[in-house]
């Protein structure tokens, strides 16, 4: 059976980048049959990303000789994402807002599953 090992390196790279700590909690990975489910929780706390900006962080399970990259997902700043309703309510046209994404002071549950 092989070992499967989470890497969350681009979390990292977020804490110091934007300044302030980013926490994953609760992070688990679990085969069952032909599957793998992985899950974890991440706390954006205020003041993690200014409020013009988008983060977007990719999470990425790898074996040691293969990676695979998870669904994106996208921390962003509470007047960017007024901007882009304000913007697709002017234009008509609609955003579409990415399935992991949480707006800067919140909190996100990742649950992913994929083929073993």
């Amino acid at each position: 059976m092989k070992r499967y090992i989470v890497f969350l390196p681009v979390f990292v790279w977020a804490i110091f980048f934007a300044g302030a700590e980013v926490k994953v909690e609760n992070a688990s990975i679990h085969r069952s049959g032909d599957s793998i489910r992985v899950s974890f929780k991440i706390l954006v706390p205020s003041g993690t990303i200014a409020s013009d900006y988008v983060q977007r962080l990719i999470p990425v399970i790898e074996n040691g000789v293969d990676s695979l990259a998870l669904d994106e997902i996208e921390i962003i700043g509470k007047r960017k994402q007024k901007l882009r309703r304000r913007e697709a309510v002017l234009s008509g046209k609609t955003y579409e807002v990415p399935f992991y994404q949480t707006v800067d002071g919140g909190e996100l549950q990742y649950d992913c599953v994929l083929p073993y």
